[in-house]
């Protein structure tokens, strides 16, 4: 096989090696590019993050992943609190505060701490989150720490979860693609907390104001969850007429009834002694989530002693016990199944890095190999050439001193020729 053939062949080989450990940083980029639309499009976000092989992804690339599909089921309305895939992120990048992506990491992990009430370790991921993104001047995360931080804050230091509060709205107001929904959610949230203050007087008045930006926006959701929340500010002051007045505006102009609705106009109903419409309310609730089944019960267990029927009382206050009961249960074993999770999957990533950097360097090793391989034969190549051209010099070389020779020879022969001739006619002479 000719030279320039084998070149050509281990070429071939050592481009191959480069695409190969080129495929890793195409996974890096999907990611990247999935990030990017997290907040416009999370379900496509989603089904892109989806294909991708985590086998091949290395620990910086797995915590990365983990982190942006977290984020992605977030946005896609999905709750956190089951979710394993952010115990790993949260391991490496809590010792990388520096990160970009550290204060994001922190705010998910405190939201998950959040939803399974553990307010000690949310609190304190919420305060890092925070603070690290306001260094970056990440105003969008650090509004949502705040808002999150207020609301844990609101049963242990209710008068701190006021000063959070303010201090997240004002923080949103700064960013740039603020939205007037999230800007009513915000108001309502310092109202709860000045209510567990029970300073009322002044949540009403953030209550109101919520009230204003909702009107103007014609989101009759965001309207109706205002009336909710006026409502339920209303009974903190054992006003039920007008705690009734608003929960029903609440319940006229909201396009769906959730949960929280009817309980919340059960109980008014019921402090109103309007006993058969709010059991019709709470026996006609949409799909019951265990926490909302326990308050269901708890309001059925009231009608039926107003109503002196002790039996179904002790039967739905059994049912409450129960179902209060179930929700410690699984809250105890998802807190369980997130630690055996998170554990099992570090040592799949340590696996997996491990895998990773063996094929790494075999990869690079080959690659060596070959570039070696290829300089070598590029030499001999080269030396090959060399020595045919010096044999060519030399044959050339050689060839000129013969043709000298032979030319001389002949002039000696012709000369000696011409001298014998000479010599004939002198004799003859």
């Amino acid at each position: 096989m000719k030279y320039g053939n084998i070149c050509k062949i281990l070429l071939a080989g050592l481009l191959l090696c480069v695409y190969c450990s080129c495929t890793q940083h195409g996974q890096m980029q999907r990611m990247q590019y999935a990030y990017s639309f997290l907040n416009t499009a999370p379900d496509s976000a989603l089904n892109l993050l989806t294909q991708i092989d985590r086998d091949k992804l290395s620990q910086e690339e797995t915590a990365y992943y983990n982190l942006v599909y977290t984020m992605a089921q977030d946005k896609s309305g999905l709750d956190v609190d089951k979710d394993s895939l952010l115990g790993f992120s949260y391991n490496y990048y809590k010792v990388r505060p520096d990160d970009s992506l550290y204060a994001k990491c922190m705010y998910y992990t405190g939201k998950y701490y959040l939803l399974n009430d553990s307010a000690k370790q949310a609190e304190d991921c919420l305060y890092k989150s925070i603070s690290a993104a306001e260094k970056a001047h990440d105003r969008y995360t650090q509004y949502l720490a705040l808002e999150k931080l207020s609301r844990s804050l609101i049963k242990s230091t209710p008068e701190e979860a006021v000063k959070i509060a303010k201090r997240a709205y004002k923080v949103y107001n700064l960013y740039q693609k603020a939205n007037k929904a999230n800007k009513v959610f915000l108001l309502i949230n310092i109202g709860n907390s000045y209510n567990a203050c029970q300073h009322y007087d002044s949540s009403m008045i953030y209550m109101k104001k919520a009230l204003y930006i909702a009107t103007k926006s014609r989101d009759d959701r965001l309207i109706g969850n205002v009336f909710q929340s006026i409502s339920n500010t209303y009974d903190n002051l054992n006003r039920n007429d007008s705690a009734l007045f608003y929960i029903r505006k609440a319940w006229e102009i909201m396009p769906d009834r959730t949960e929280s609705l009817s309980l919340a106009l059960a109980d008014c109903l019921i402090k109103e002694d309007s006993l058969e419409n709010a059991k019709e309310i709470l026996t006609n609730m949409p799909k019951r989530s265990k926490g909302k089944k326990y308050g269901s019960y708890h309001l059925l267990t009231k009608i039926a002693f107003a109503q002196n029927d002790l039996i179904k009382a002790q039967n739905y206050y059994d049912s409450s016990l129960l179902a209060l009961a179930s929700m410690y249960s699984d809250s105890q074993i998802e807190r369980g199944e997130y630690s055996t999770e998170t554990y099992q999957l570090a040592q799949i990533n340590a696996l997996q890095k491990s895998n990773y950097q063996t094929r790494t360097t075999a990869l690079i090793l080959i690659s060596i190999l070959l570039l070696s391989v290829l300089i070598l034969v590029y030499h001999l190549y080269n030396s090959q050439k060399r020595e045919n051209a010096q044999k060519e010099e030399l044959a050339q070389e050689r060839k000129e001193k013969l043709e000298i020779i032979i030319q001389h020879r002949e002039q000696q022969i012709e000369i000696m020729r011409k001298y014998v001739l000479e010599r004939l006619k002198a004799q003859e002479t």
